[in-house]
């Protein structure tokens, strides 16, 4: 029998402001496909536990330091979902590799262009440094106006087995403010600075993935209904 409603889980590492969207919707009633949401943290003391626990939803801890950085992790997060039986996954503030699992759809939240600005160890502020750093070696090479604009891409995209990979559902054009290119530009330039300006692009990048977020979920899930169908249809007609 088709499959009609999914079972989801949130996967967060950090203060969850990206999770708190989603749970606040999925609380709304704003993903009606979706029977049951449960939020695992991969950090005992992350605020999106808090959060989670704040409205109510489902919510459980992989701990860092313990089976979060095991090379066992792998295995016992696909054990996990297998036995709660959830068909798909997002990936909101995760700072942890995370394998394709046989039968589930992960998709993952980054705050830039995949290719330009992905890769091993490229989350969080490092995200952020990097395109900043790309965007003074534009305006030094005369590649990019001082005074132009320029931008940053948050994309929402399915996972495959590399980093920051799997095709894109969502991606948002991003205007990069002025002051944020202009202060660093002009500053000393020391690690400091860098990340200074890059927790300044971090906070205005939020702004919007706060926005995607709730539509490019919907996406995912509709995508994943959609091949679900497929699949039904496909074992139907062989029977």
């Amino acid at each position: 029998m088709e499959k009609r409603k999914l079972n989801a889980a949130i996967v967060a590492s950090g203060s969850g402001t990206d999770a708190d969207v989603v749970m606040e919707k999925f609380d709304q009633g704003f993903f009606p496909e979706l029977e049951s949401l449960i939020l695992i943290s991969t950090n005992c003391q992350a605020g999106c536990l808090e959060k989670a626990k704040a409205r109510g939803i489902n919510h459980c801890n992989f701990d860092f330091e313990g089976v979060a950085r095991s090379v066992n992790f792998g295995k016992v997060f696909s054990e996990f979902l297998v036995s709660n039986r959830i068909d798909i996954v997002f990936l909101l503030g995760c700072v942890l590799k995370v394998q394709p699992v046989e039968g589930v759809k992960i998709y993952n939240i980054h705050p830039a262009d995949l290719e330009k600005h992905g890769g091993n160890k490229c989350y969080g502020l490092e995200v952020h440094r990097r395109v900043i750093l790309e965007k003074i070696d534009q305006i030094e090479r005369g590649r990019l106006g001082f005074s132009g604009p320029s931008y940053t891409y948050p994309t929402f995209h399915s996972v495959d087995e590399d980093y920051d990979s799997g095709p894109w559902i969502m991606q948002a054009q991003v205007k990069i403010p002025y002051n944020i290119i202009a202060q660093f530009y002009f500053s000393n330039r020391t690690r400091k600075d860098l990340d200074q300006a890059a927790e300044e692009l971090q906070k205005h990048v939020l702004r919007y993935e706060w926005k995607m977020l709730p539509s490019a979920v919907s996406l995912a899930i509709l995508d994943c209904l959609d091949e679900s169908r497929e699949r039904f249809k496909c074992v139907s007609e062989d029977e």
